[in-house]
């Protein structure tokens, strides 16, 4: 044995590679095994030794068509395959960075150097990441392939694909197309990097795209300029006026100290919870706060500013022959947002205006710098003032809070709950908005009972005086017909009525407890002709009334005589319906029909007046699974007493109704009922 083999001793050998014959016997014994064609065959021996190993790795067996799949696999094997390290470097950097869908599809069809170039470029920065990455594959698309021109349209199977998704993502017109597609690929770049600003501002997106293409044209259309961090701030979360002006209204740490927060996400009102920020930072000292949120980037620049953008230096303020900086006499006036956020504070020191002494405030207005001026349109203010000083004082709405403003928003609180809470005192109205209503299924409900809560010592509003009607001659009943209990018994009718008005709202004369009847749902009118008395009926409602089984027309009178059956729903056995009845022939002692057995109602007077008083009407009402627990819940929860529910809802039920998102026709007649024997309980106990 040589010096070699001895030197081999007690080491593992290289496996040996697999040798071309025995690799030429497993091809053979392959093709003949699954009865390959001879044509995929001599395919499959011209491929690389490497390649054919691959390709007969894997069994043909149960394929219908071996020759078809074993075809499919030395096409794949021809193909040149990526190397798995450039795979990995591609994914990694579509990862990284938010491209939407058509900008990572055209950067994987790149070629690999193509592709090499781009990942060697930061998206950190970039505002619209996909929009530039789109940019920058066109522009390397032009330059490889040759002298750059005007772009094809979008017909062509050249279409320039950033164009194309810039003008999809904007909605812009055809006129706007064209004329972005007209331009040269360089000067379609400089339009393209005004993205962000396009429709800014309430402008016309097609309108402002062809402003921006006819400056390229003239060479004057600069590039964009970087923006102030708030505002960037403010445009990003689509922050609306009021906003605005209250975010400018603080300090720059405090301003700084809002932004630092970070962006406001998972929301469906930016400029509620941007309200909500201010008013918790307002109340918070200086020196409470955390160091990291009073921080501000160098220079006062954005974070993704580059540091060659030129600054805006710090403008100082006017300042007088002598040296003394100019003030008005009640503090520093208020300066324009706009003009504002241009202005970084931090390179020059902020002047000092302590040796300054303001004036004397004008009477009736609290010390302290002037507010900011509200939004509104000229000789709005005057009107509005009228108008305040014609309320009730108690009526009138109080200054608009922050923290106020912030809760309503935040939690979608509609129009009607919005006002009473502006009317209530601050001390109220501090209590109510440390509530969390998210939980709440119809916040605005809760809320208003809240506040009908807190009212409750004022005593009910004085009842409107019931017009007094001369008594008469009687002339006409109107009799209870059918089975039904929502309409009254009976109801006499007058030579001194001139007008009976009928319908579900309880302001009516005749007060029906049907849902489906309109509030103001019919009228009965007298009327002599030749001395002799006509009644007549005029129909107002959506759903019809009807006359001995005729439907009515709408607003026109028609005349009544005794026994007509006047039905306020299509007839039926329970359906609100009188019978007309002359009281010269029936007699003016006319025996109603006895009370129809209705729904089990419970009585008030066995309601108790305890503290749990709604508690046990709602549940003796609803028990039995006539009521949904939800229901029975809110409402439960709603209200304190029985008071507050006949004060709010005793001139209309439908509004308790409506108020509690009650949807369900059994659920709501059972409401109806008890809610209208409750007000007929307190009326009767108030006379």
């Amino acid at each position: 044995m040589g010096r070699i083999g001895e030197n081999l001793q007690g080491h593992d050998l290289p496996e040996e590679k697999d040798d071309p014959a025995d690799l030429e016997e497993q091809v053979t014994d392959f093709l003949s095994r699954h009865d390959i064609a001879a044509d995929v065959g001599a395919a499959l021996r011209k491929l690389p030794l490497e390649r054919q190993r691959e390709v007969v790795a894997a069994d043909l067996t149960g394929a219908n068509k071996p020759s078809a799949v074993l075809l499919s696999r030395i096409k794949r094997a021809t193909k040149d395959r990526k190397p798995r390290q450039r795979r990995e470097n591609v994914a990694a950097f579509l990862r990284n960075n938010t491209f939407d869908e058509d900008a990572c599809r055209s950067f994987r069809d790149l070629g690999p150097e193509l592709q090499g170039q781009i990942m060697s470029e930061d998206f950190s920065r970039c505002r619209n990441p996909s929009a530039f990455l789109m940019a920058r594959i066109r522009a390397l698309k032009d330059s490889s392939s040759g002298p750059i021109g005007a772009l094809p349209g979008p017909s062509s199977g050249q279409a320039s694909d950033v164009v194309e998704t810039f003008l999809f993502q904007h909605g812009i017109d055809e006129g706007g197309r064209e004329a972005l597609r007209q331009l040269p690929a360089p000067l379609q770049l400089q339009v393209l990097a005004h993205d962000f600003e396009i429709g800014q501002g309430g402008r016309n997106p097609s309108q402002h795209l062809v402003s921006l293409v006819g400056m390229a044209w003239a060479g004057s259309l600069k590039p964009p300029q970087a923006m102030d961090p708030h505002e960037e701030f403010l445009d990003r979360h689509q922050v609306d006026v009021r906003a605005r002006q209250a975010f400018y209204e603080l300090t720059m740490p405090l301003r700084q100290a809002v932004v630092n927060e970070g962006p406001i996400i998972n929301c469906h009102n930016p400029s509620a919870v941007l309200f909500s920020r201010i008013a918790r930072f307002r109340n918070t000292s200086l020196d409470a706060m955390p160091p990291h949120a009073l921080q501000m980037p160098a220079y006062g620049l954005p974070p993704h500013m580059p540091p060659h953008v030129p600054h805006v230096p710090h403008v100082p303020p006017h300042v007088a022959p002598h040296g003394t900086p100019l003030m008005p006499p009640h503090g520093l006036p208020h300066v324009p947002p706009h003009v504002l956020h241009s202005i970084s504070p931090w390179p020059l020191p902020p002047p000092d205006f302590s040796h300054i002494q303001p004036g004397p405030p004008p009477p009736g207005e609290p010390p302290g710098p002037a507010p900011a001026p509200a939004l509104a349109a000229p000789g709005g203010a005057e009107a509005k003032r009228r108008r305040v000083e014609r309320e009730p004082p108690e009526s009138r709405e109080q200054e608009p809070s922050l923290a106020v403003e912030g809760f309503l928003r935040l939690n979608g609180i509609d129009a009607k709950s919005c006002r009473a809470m502006r009317r209530l005192p601050p001390a109220a109205q501090e209590k109510l908005i440390g509530m969390d209503l998210r939980q709440r299924r119809n916040p605005s409900a809760f809320l208003w009972a809240q506040i009908q809560k807190l009212d409750l010592d004022r005593g009910p509003p004085p009842e409107k005086p019931a017009v007094k009607q001369e008594k008469g001659e009687l002339l006409f009943f109107l009799a209870r017909h059918g089975q039904t209990s929502s309409v009254p018994p009976l109801v006499e009718i007058t030579a001194g009525t001139s007008c009976l008005t009928c319908g579900r709202s309880t302001q009516n004369d005749i007060v029906f407890k049907a849902q489906h009847a309109s509030k103001r749902h019919a009228e009965f009118h007298i009327e002599h002709a030749s001395g002799e008395p006509l009644l007549l009926l005029r129909d107002f409602s959506s759903n019809g009334t009807w006359v001995n089984g005729a439907k009515l027309q709408p607003g026109r009178p028609t005349r009544l005589v005794s026994g007509d059956i006047v039905s306020f729903l299509p007839p039926a056995e329970d359906a609100p319906a009188f019978q007309v009845l002359d009281a010269t022939i029936s007699g003016k002692h006319f025996q109603p029909q006895p009370e129809p057995v209705a729904r089990a109602v419970p009585a008030l007077a066995d309601v108790p007046e305890a503290a749990g008083e709604v508690g046990e009407w709602i549940r003796s009402i609803g028990g039995g699974g006539k009521l949904s627990a939800r229901l029975i819940e809110e409402i439960e929860d709603s209200y304190d007493h029985l008071r507050q529910i006949y004060d709010n809802y005793r001139r209309n039920i439908s509004d308790f109704l409506d108020v509690h998102s009650v949807d369900d026709p059994d659920e709501q007649e059972i409401l109806s009922e008890a809610i209208a024997t409750l007000c007929s309980w307190q009326r009767a106990e108030n006379d």
